[in-house]
């Protein structure tokens, strides 16, 4: 990573120990390696998703409007978030030719305010889409249960949305936050004993 050769001249510089750096720069390259493999797995896993639905309306040729509505529904959803998605990690996977560490702290800076966006009204759209989507498209599969059976169903979807919203997402979001701050406050502190 070139992010850090002017940091890493200066530091070599200071009284500083220099253990220190190797350990900051380690865990930095660590969390930019992460997440890029975090951002190519969630491409693909959303794609493979949109192409899995849409094989699912070729195969079973739903007849009611609510369910091609749910459908399309579902896979915008999913390509406008990973569109979203894409931007703020663009950020700091994105390779760069002699960066400085001013620069790349500005980019952490500026992929936290997105990520909290994302983590925040992002997320929250994308599920209230995603649940409405589902709703739609079993429509058409509930009305030919019988009433237990859709209100089993759609307790179901309910339940299980709830569950990813109260409890997958606070713990996702905190668990992001906690490793980005850690580099960040590392990165910081770094540029504070060299001023």
């Amino acid at each position: 990573m070139e992010e850090f050769n002017d940091l890493k001249n200066i530091w070599s510089q200071q009284k500083v120990p220099h253990q220190e750096y190797e350990t900051f720069l380690a865990e930095a390259k660590s969390y930019a390696k992460k997440e890029k493999f975090k951002n190519l797995k969630a491409n693909i896993i959303l794609l493979l998703t949109c192409i899995f639905i849409g094989i699912l309306w070729w195969y079973y040729q739903p007849q009611y409007i609510s369910t091609k509505l749910g459908i399309v529904i579902a896979i915008l959803t999913m390509l406008v978030y990973l569109f979203y998605y894409n931007d703020a990690y663009r950020l700091i996977i994105q390779p760069s030719e002699e960066i400085g560490s001013k620069q790349f702290l500005k980019k952490l800076l500026s992929f936290k305010q997105k990520q909290k966006m994302l983590q925040t009204k992002g997320i929250n759209l994308y599920l209230l889409f995603i649940f409405l989507g589902v709703i739609l498209y079993m429509y058409e599969y509930a009305s030919r249960m019988s009433l237990e059976g859709i209100v089993i169903t759609y307790g179901v979807v309910i339940v299980w949305f709830a569950f990813n919203w109260l409890y997958f997402k606070p713990r996702i979001i905190k668990k992001q936050n906690e490793k980005l701050n850690h580099i960040i406050n590392a990165l910081q502190k770094i540029e504070n004993q060299l001023k």
